[in-house]
C-alpha cells in the first residue's frame, strides 16, 4: 500500500513538472523585453553597449548621455573599443535626437586615425578634418570647444570603466601633438581653449592643461540688438592694441558694452573674441572665411570664424592670431561713449 501510494506521489510530480516546464495551457512564456536602439547595428548579438555624449544647446548648454550598441572587431581589446565608441561620438545624433534638441560635438568628416594603448595612456589620433572643417560642421566657439574635448573625455572614460590602467587620453591630430597641420596649429586647436596635455579621465571635466595654458576673461553684460561697427588697431613698443567699436544695429549709440568673453589658446599665439547680442556686422573687411591682415606689431590676422545663433541675435567669434615666433599675454576692458571693447596683447 506504500509503495502503490509513493508511485502516485512521483507521477503527481511528473505531472506538474511537465505542466510547469510547458507553461500555462501550453503556451511558453515570452522573454523579457529588451529595449534596443535606434538604427541598430545588425549583428546585435555581438555588440557592446555604451554611451556617447552629445551637446544640448538650449538654456544652459551642456553634455547629455546617449545610449549606442556597437560590434568591435572579435577579440578586440580596449584600444579598438574606444576608437569604435569614438568614431560613434563623431557621427553624431540619431534624427530622432537631432529633434529633440541634441546636435554632435566634433566635424562629421573627422575620421580616428588610430588608437594606442601604452600602460595609462590611450593616445587618439585624429585626421586634419577635426581642426579644418571645425568651422563648417561644429559649433566653433569657446563653449563649443569645451563641449567637443569634454565630449571625447566622458565617452572614453565611459567605455574604458574605472577598473581599466587606462588614466588619461592624449589627442593627436595627424600623428602631431604640436606644429602645423594645413596651416593650423595643432595645439590651438579651434583657437578658443586650444589642447591640453592630457585629457584625465576622472571627475568632472577635469584637465591637466600645459603651463601657460588658456585664459579667459570677460567685460560687460548681456544684450541684444547690437552691432560691430569696426575694428581698428595700434601697436607701440610696449603693446598691441585691438580695438571693436560697438553701436546699436540702428545705427545709434549703444548704452554700455554686451557680454564678450575672450580666451588665449593653450599656445598663448591666438585669443578668441566671443561678442555676444549682435544683429549686424557692419565692418565690411570682417567677411566670415577671409582672414584680414594686419601689419602691426605681433599681430598677424582677425578673422570672422563663427556665427552662432541665440534667437534674432548671434555670437560673433573673432580670431586675432598673432606672431608664432613668441608667447603673448593680454588684458581686456571696455570704454564708454562710444562704447568699445579693447584688448592689449603683451609679449611675455
Amino acid at each position: 500500500m506504500i509503495r502503490r501510494t509513493m508511485r502516485l506521489v512521483a507521477a503527481a510530480l511528473m505531472a506538474a513538472l511537465a505542466i510547469s516546464a510547458c507553461g500555462c495551457l501550453g503556451r511558453k512564456t515570452p522573454p523579457d523585453p529588451v529595449a534596443q536602439p535606434e538604427n541598430p547595428p545588425q549583428n546585435i548579438g555581438a555588440g557592446v553597449q555604451i554611451s556617447i555624449y552629445l551637446a544640448r544647446w538650449k538654456d544652459s548648454p551642456g553634455l547629455e548621455a546617449v545610449g549606442r550598441i556597437v560590434v568591435p572587431k572579435e577579440g578586440a581589446g580596449e584600444a579598438e573599443l574606444i576608437k569604435t565608441a569614438v568614431e560613434s561620438l563623431i557621427a553624431g545624433p540619431t534624427e530622432t535626437e537631432k529633434s529633440s534638441g541634441l546636435s554632435g560635438t566634433l566635424p562629421k568628416s573627422t575620421t580616428v586615425r588610430s588608437v594606442k594603448v601604452d600602460g595609462t595612456i590611450a593616445t587618439i589620433d585624429f585626421s586634419k578634418e577635426i581642426i579644418t572643417k571645425a568651422s563648417a560642421e561644429a559649433a566653433v566657439s569657446g563653449t563649443g570647444e569645451s563641449l567637443a574635448l569634454e565630449s571625447v573625455r566622458k565617452t572614453v572614460a565611459g567605455v574604458v570603466g574605472g577598473s581599466s590602467k587606462i588614466e588619461k587620453v592624449k589627442i593627436m591630430i595627424e600623428g602631431k601633438s604640436k606644429g602645423q597641420v594645413d596651416g593650423r596649429l595643432v595645439e590651438d586647436f579651434w583657437g578658443h581653449v586650444g589642447l591640453p596635455e592630457y585629457l584625465l579621465l576622472k571627475g568632472e571635466g577635469e584637465t591637466e592643461p600645459k603651463a601657460g595654458g588658456p585664459a579667459e576673461q570677460s567685460v560687460g553684460k548681456p544684450a541684444d540688438g547690437m552691432a560691430i561697427k569696426s575694428v581698428r588697431w595700434s601697436s607701440d613698443a610696449s603693446k598691441f592694441r585691438f580695438v571693436i567699436d560697438i553701436e546699436n544695429a540702428d545705427g545709434t549709440a549703444a548704452a554700455h558694452c554686451p557680454a564678450v568673453k575672450a580666451s588665449l589658446s593653450a599656445s598663448s599665439r591666438v585669443i578668441s573674441i566671443d561678442v555676444n547680442g549682435i544683429r549686424a556686422v557692419k565692418e565690411a573687411r570682417l567677411v566670415a572665411g577671409k582672414p584680414l591682415k594686419i601689419s602691426a606689431g605681433c599681430a598677424r590676422t582677425v578673422t570672422r570664424i563663427a556665427d552662432e545663433s541665440r534667437g534674432d541675435d548671434q555670437c560673433v567669434t573673432l580670431a586675432l592670431a598673432l606672431d608664432p615666433a613668441k608667447s603673448y599675454t593680454y588684458k581686456m576692458f571696455s570704454l564708454s561713449k562710444p562704447v568699445r571693447v579693447v584688448i592689449d596683447v603683451f609679449p611675455k
